[in-house]
């Protein structure tokens, strides 16, 4: 069964500082069938994705990193035994929606039209057939929005 915590009672989402180990560790989590993961299972899975045993970092590096995205609140745990079963907090949307609420604050200076073009420019970029899609479902809403207004 593939429920995420999700609940209303979440506290609301600040931009996570994040490590490259941080960010791989989380996608571990949204791209798992199961949706909690002990340290064991994050090892487990490692070890399966890697292509020499020898680049599967140790399961004290695993327990570590994942302490540190439970002290950040992007993952809630409880004990099962002697090990901690952890669960993800926030989907990888409600993630990327934060980082990209804080750049748009820091850069932007208020400036949605300068996020919202910096979005499309990486879409564009992308050229790939999901973000020309993402794109012209955005550009006909924005049509359809505009129309609405002139009424």
């Amino acid at each position: 069964m593939n429920i995420k915590n999700k609940t209303s009672a979440k506290p609301p989402l600040s931009a996570p500082v994040l490590g490259q180990r941080e960010i791989e560790t989380l996608g571990l989590f949204w791209r798992s069938q199961e949706s909690t993961l002990s340290a064991t299972d994050i090892l487990n899975i490692l070890k399966l994705q890697a292509k020499d045993p020898e680049d599967v970092i140790s399961i004290n590096t695993i327990q570590s990193t994942i302490e540190r995205l439970w002290k950040k609140r992007l993952l809630s745990r409880r004990k099962q035994g002697k090990a901690y079963i952890y669960t993800s907090v926030y989907s990888k949307q409600e993630v990327m929606s934060s980082l990209i609420a804080e750049i748009s604050d820091a850069l932007g200076e208020g400036d949605d039209t300068a996020i919202m073009s910096g979005i499309f420019t990486f879409l564009k970029s992308r050229n790939t057939n999901n973000q020309v899609d993402v794109l012209r479902a955005l550009e006909q809403e924005s049509t359809i929005n505009q129309s609405s207004l002139v009424k």
